[in-house]
């Protein structure tokens, strides 16, 4: 629990789940739309863009999603060939839990969205 920051602060308490490692994300879209008039009747037509994860479209720090790579933490031991002299397998030993976190950019990334739509 030492070398953990979130764990040694939370002794005697219950910690969060993924609280040491899955930050939370906002991200909050936009939608204009504008209705106009049709060509006969009482038909209209519609026309909107959607802005999705506006955050990240201010400012590329906003609404970012850091992830854990899977598997999300390396096994204590994993195979390593088998020993000719001996015959035996050969593991080597990891450090357990050392996670391996990345930056999903596509999800991260803002997006724009235009869609139209007639009615009759």
């Amino acid at each position: 629990m030492e070398s953990n920051d979130y764990l040694n602060s939370h002794r005697g308490q219950v910690a969060e789940r993924n609280g040491a490692r899955g930050k939370d994300v906002n991200q909050f879209d936009v939608r204009i739309s504008q209705e106009l008039p049709g060509f006969f009747g009482d038909n209209k037509a519609e026309v909107w863009m959607d802005i999705l994860n506006v955050g990240n479209l201010l400012n590329e720090d906003w609404g970012k999603v850091d992830e854990v790579a899977f598997p999300g933490s390396l096994g204590v031991v994993e195979y390593g060939g088998i020993d000719s002299a001996t015959g035996r397998y050969v593991y080597r030993f990891n450090t357990p839990d050392v996670s391996r976190i990345y930056d999903d950019r596509g999800i991260s990334r803002w997006s724009l969205q235009v869609g139209f739509r007639y009615e009759f």
